[in-house]
């Protein structure tokens, strides 16, 4: 591939960008794009060999499902299945924190590819807040799959030059609009809770700084919300795609190999306790189907993979992608 280009966004004229981007993406290519969080690494969502060329650009994981970005609220429809039971919630949600870095995971669309979901059920979705993102994913006219716009395993970039350091001449353009903000993760994994904090969320019952509080057990400190802290341009953050959602990354925080270290954990849980529900509703190994196989397969990989990523986390004392 060619050496990779770069158009800087101007304050008040993003047209060249909006116009070579979208050609790119039409024609099945990749580009960096910012968003309110970190850059990513963009293809149509709707196109499986554009989606493709990301794990290959990346060196990641097909088994490392992707965010599925849309232009607007009406686009869900295209992407995802809304249950009837959790309609209203979502809604609230949305309307609460879209545009911006909420992610949602649901019952995914027949027309979502597999490689998007990595052949699970449900599509992670979410609507960016950056204005160079949102007018690009709207003139394409498709939802748009990006990851961060890094290699697998390292630090994901917040600056165009951070970008071109990792995928330099692997993808054929970057848009350059500054240094994004650095967003951290709030998950939930057990599938009740989570559910029953986003209720509490989207009903006014509780708010983002008393739900960091409630997820990690211990009070928040520097925490407000809409408050971020910018990073150095050029400087890496880490990134991790929401479950409930994304919030600002507060100032004096865990250690990194800590926080590897809960997130390997926590996914490994989740596999094993997968594991526990298949086999308790199995008198023998022969009669687990053929999906919960391959789902649980998927699940004991990623564990795998996160484990020794936080190993080498403790050696390093830098904190991995995930």
């Amino acid at each position: 591939m060619p050496e990779t280009r770069i158009i800087e966004v101007a304050d008040d004229d993003m047209k060249d960008a909006l116009r070579e981007a979208c050609a790119l993406l039409q024609q099945g290519e990749i580009v960096a794009l910012p968003t309110e969080t970190v850059y990513g690494l963009a293809a149509d969502a709707f196109n499986p060999t554009a989606v493709a060329k990301i794990f290959a650009a990346k060196e990641r994981p097909s088994f490392d499902p992707l965010i599925v970005h849309i232009a607007s609220r009406g686009d869900l429809k295209t992407v995802a299945i809304v249950p009837e039971d959790i309609a209203d919630t979502v809604n609230k949600l949305i309307s609460a924190f879209w545009p911006g870095p909420l992610t949602l995971i649901l019952p995914k669309h027949p027309d979502v590819a597999d490689l998007v979901t990595s052949g699970l059920p449900t599509v992670a979705v979410r609507q960016s807040a950056h204005p160079v993102f949102r007018a690009i994913n709207k003139a394409l006219g498709h939802p748009i799959a990006a990851p961060s716009a890094n290699r697998f395993g390292s630090i994901s970039p917040t600056s165009a030059s951070a970008v071109i350091k990792e995928l330099g001449g692997r993808i054929p353009l970057v848009i350059d609009a500054g240094a994004c903000c650095a967003y951290e993760l709030l998950k939930v994994e057990d599938p009740k809770k989570r559910r029953r904090l986003a209720e509490q969320v989207a009903n006014n019952e509780l708010s983002l700084v008393k739900l960091r509080e409630k997820i990690e057990g211990r009070p928040s400190q520097a925490l407000t919300a809409g408050r971020t802290t910018t990073p150095t341009p050029g400087e890496g953050s880490v990134h991790e795609d929401g479950i409930v959602g994304d919030a600002p990354r507060p100032q004096g925080g865990g250690a990194p190999a800590d926080n590897a270290l809960v997130s390997a954990k926590q996914n490994l849980n989740e596999a094993l306790e997968q594991l526990a529900d298949i086999l308790g509703s199995s008198d023998t190994l022969s009669e687990i189907g053929e999906t919960d196989r391959t789902n649980l397969a998927k699940y004991l990989t990623i564990a795998k993979l996160r484990l020794e990523n936080a190993i080498t986390v403790v050696r390093s004392g830098h904190r991995l992608e995930h």
